[in-house]
């Protein structure tokens, strides 16, 4: 099904090293830098512009509430700014998309509901320890919208936002 590989293209990136954003203070100022991150995502074809506008509008309102700190203040804690400044906790997870810093073995598309050019699928992730176990706590719905004859994803939401 076109859904499933949309989001199985997706995620099989973000295993193969998908960039994660980083933050960077110049002169005292948090800078994110994108470049490579946007290149990457871009690369990948199965990202609406939908989505590529909400990563730019989260990037830019953690970089405006951060100029409200100064840089001192998160280097005398020694912490990520994403500790001390609310909409930047994308920074501080290893997996942006998993919104975790828990390791994982793999994922699967546990579920896909199509409603004429809207779809909605669920990712379950999953370590291996003698066996396949699930995270119950960490799964992800992913929101995709059919532009043409191709799916793309439009946003993808952590299982605390649903």
């Amino acid at each position: 099904m076109a859904i499933a590989k949309t989001t199985i293209k997706f995620y099989e990136s973000v295993f193969s090293g998908l960039p994660y954003l980083r933050e960077n203070w110049q002169n005292g100022t948090l800078r994110i830098d994108t470049i490579n991150y946007m290149h990457q995502l871009r690369e990948l074809g199965v990202l609406s512009e939908k989505f590529f506008k909400s990563e730019v509008d989260k990037i830019h309102a953690c970089e405006t509430a951060s100029s409200k700190i100064p840089y001192t203040k998160v280097r005398d804690c020694g912490c990520s700014v994403s500790m001390l400044v609310d909409g930047c906790d994308f920074l501080e997870n290893f997996n942006n998309w998993m919104f975790t810093q828990e390791r994982y073995d793999g994922f699967e598309v546990a579920d896909i509901n199509i409603e004429q050019d809207l779809g909605l699928g669920v990712i379950k992730f999953y370590y291996l320890n003698g066996e396949k176990r699930h995270f119950d706590f960490i799964t992800a719905r992913i929101h995709l919208e059919r532009y043409e004859n191709k799916w793309l994803i439009n946003r993808i939401e952590r299982r605390s936002d649903y």
